[in-house]
């Protein structure tokens, strides 16, 4: 399994909030604007919806692949050394994607495509952790204690349901992919209309193209021009935001926080540039490019 959207967390809260402001920052008037017609109001209720609902997925997954790496990282320690007590190497598949993406497929709107690879996704995922308690089970019997190579049936029975859930994965992450697309084009028309393209708007256009940058980055098809594309196009965003921060600092009293941002972007931005220099080290770039982009969302979560 691969942790593909762990930085990939919706903005929402920043981002989906309905309404107008009261004050023209632009124009520096105090004049103040109507609120957020019954529409808005409703259309930034569903965004909100969509938001959460899409953040399901994303923990889904993202719990999915941690569970795995824990579950073997203390199998690896007790197969070798048998130095510390067996305990329960469930991964929860229930708790952690079952109930979750259930939920999910109640709440609006609909995703129809990214409900069934979910689905999908989660089954295969059950029957993984099924693979996993009986390995725990058995690791616990006398024949196993008497010989412990009689596991390598257990260990291949994992390593079977791990091939199998590599299709379900990535099914779930394209269509994850295609409906967050969707969500983050309607926020920010949301956000054009009633605040129009200040802060809250700036920032979702960054993070998108932020995201975008490690997308291009990651993927082998992907060629020099196309990684400084993307780069370029994050730096345009990043520098709006920023900019936008500092003409207006009566509206976001927290610039210099803002303003934290500034250096992970730009290394961030240089780094990607590095990485299209550096074309045929695509695996080192890569990694390089991923750490640095984690690094700017997490300063830049901060800022929510």
């Amino acid at each position: 399994m691969v942790n593909r959207l762990s930085t990939w967390v919706l903005l929402g809260v920043l981002a989906g909030a309905p309404g107008c402001d009261k004050k023209d920052t632009e124009t520096g008037t105090t004049t103040e604007k109507s609120g957020p017609t019954d529409a808005q109001k409703a259309e930034g209720k569903a965004i909100q919806s969509g938001t959460a609902k899409l953040n399901l997925y994303v923990e889904c997954l993202n719990a999915a692949s941690e569970n795995v790496r824990k579950a073997d990282q203390f199998w690896n320690v007790w197969d070798n050394n048998h130095s510390k007590p067996l305990r329960s190497q469930s991964l929860n598949a229930k708790k952690v994607c079952g109930d979750p993406l259930q939920k999910a497929k109640a709440m609006s709107p609909p995703m129809p495509e990214l409900h069934k690879t979910g689905r999908v996704f989660s089954e295969a995922f059950a029957v993984l952790d099924k693979a996993y308690s009986a390995r725990e089970k058995f690791a616990t019997s006398k024949a196993y204690e008497d010989d412990a190579s009689t596991i390598q049936p257990f260990d291949a029975a994992i390593q079977k349901a791990l091939a199998a859930l590599t299709k379900p994965e990535a099914a779930m992450i394209a269509a994850f992919t295609k409906e967050e697309a969707k969500h983050n084009k309607r926020q920010l028309e949301h956000l054009a209309k009633t605040e129009g393209k200040k802060l809250r708007y700036l920032h979702l256009t960054m993070m998108n193209s932020a995201k975008d940058l490690v997308a291009t980055v990651s993927d082998a098809s992907k060629d020099k021009a196309a990684i400084k594309a993307a780069a370029e196009a994050f730096e345009k965003a990043h520098q709006a935001a920023l900019r936008y921060v500092r003409a207006n600092p009566k509206e976001y009293q927290g610039k210099a926080v803002y303003g934290s941002i500034q250096i992970p972007g730009e290394t961030l931005i240089r780094e990607a540039k590095a990485a299209a220099e550096k074309h045929s080290e695509r695996k080192t770039s890569m990694a390089t490019v991923a750490r640095h982009y984690s690094e700017f969302v997490r300063t830049a979560n901060h800022l929510q």
